[in-house]
C-alpha cells in the first residue's frame, strides 16, 4: 500500500514539474528567422527598454530561438518595397511559421505617413502563446548610405515579443 502511494506521489510530482516547466517556456520559435530572410539582425534588447534607447549596432547572428520578453531590430540587406513587405511578405512568411495574423495593413491606405520617413505600419500576430508586434521606424543613419533606395530600405524593422497570451 505504501509503495502504491509513493508511486502515485512520484507521478504527481513529475507531472507538476513537467507542467510548470511548460508554462515557463520563453521561446517564440526558431521559425521567425525565416520571416527575416533578406534582413540583418542589428539589435537585441530586453522588452523593458524605452523606444528612444533602441540604437541599432553591428550585424549579429540570428538567435536559434526568438525569446519572449525581447525586442529585435532588423535592417534590410538590399532595397525593398515597404508596402509589399508590410502587406504581403511579412504576413505570408508569418503564416508559413503557423502564426495567426491579428492585425496587419491590407493596402497602403492603412499606413501612417509622417513628415520624415514612412510610410509606417504595424503587424500584430500570435505564434503559440507569444504575441508579436512588428513595425518599421525611419533610421536617419541609413539615409546617406542608401541614397536612391526606396524609403522602406532606410527603416529599422522592429520585432517586439514582449507580450504573451
Amino acid at each position: 500500500m505504501n509503495r502504491k502511494r509513493l508511486l502515485i506521489f512520484a507521478l504527481l510530482l513529475f507531472a507538476s514539474i513537467f507542467l510548470a516547466s511548460c508554462g515557463k517556456e520563453t521561446s517564440c520559435g526558431g521559425c521567425l528567422s525565416t520571416v527575416f530572410e533578406g534582413f540583418n539582425l542589428v539589435g537585441d534588447y530586453p522588452s523593458t527598454i524605452k523606444g528612444s534607447d533602441i540604437n541599432p549596432g553591428p550585424v549579429k547572428p540570428f538567435p536559434s530561438n526568438f525569446e519572449r520578453g525581447r525586442i529585435y531590430v532588423f535592417q534590410p540587406i538590399g532595397p525593398i518595397d515597404t508596402a509589399r513587405v508590410a502587406i504581403q511578405t511579412f504576413p505570408d512568411r508569418l503564416r508559413k511559421c503557423s502564426a495567426r495574423i491579428i492585425d496587419a495593413p491590407h493596402d497602403p491606405g492603412d499606413f501612417g505617413v509622417a513628415s520624415l520617413g514612412g510610410p509606417f505600419w504595424n503587424i500584430r500576430f500570435q505564434m503559440g502563446d507569444c504575441i508579436g508586434h512588428l513595425t518599421n521606424r525611419y533610421d536617419r543613419k541609413l539615409e546617406a548610405a542608401r541614397i536612391g533606395w526606396p524609403s522602406g530600405s532606410r527603416d529599422d524593422y522592429i520585432l517586439d515579443l514582449s507580450s504573451s497570451k
